[in-house]
């Protein structure tokens, strides 16, 4: 079975101080759960700092950076971010 949560972590990114609790609950999550992480929310680099896409999909990861350098050869939609880069080939 697979349940995906929703977590918001609003006190730190209005404030700018670190939200413990959160981390904590986020921690246990991904230690205890194994959970992943929405690339999209709060939580990367600092939960995660050397996230392995191939190990955490292993099924998917090559496809995904396929589609990413087909469907966006320009680099239009990548992140100002350097974490994500893909030099996939067909």
């Amino acid at each position: 079975p697979v349940m995906y949560l929703n977590l918001e972590d609003h006190l730190s990114l209005s404030s700018g101080v670190p939200n413990d609790e959160f981390d904590a609950v986020l921690e246990y999550l991904l230690d205890t759960c194994d959970a992943r992480l929405h690339w999209g929310k709060a939580g990367w680099p600092t939960h995660t700092p050397c996230f392995d896409g191939a190990e955490e999909y292993p099924e998917t990861w090559r496809d995904f950076g396929c589609a990413v350098v087909e469907l966006d050869p320009d680099g239009k939609f990548r992140s100002e971010s350097d974490v994500w880069r893909w030099a996939a080939s067909p």
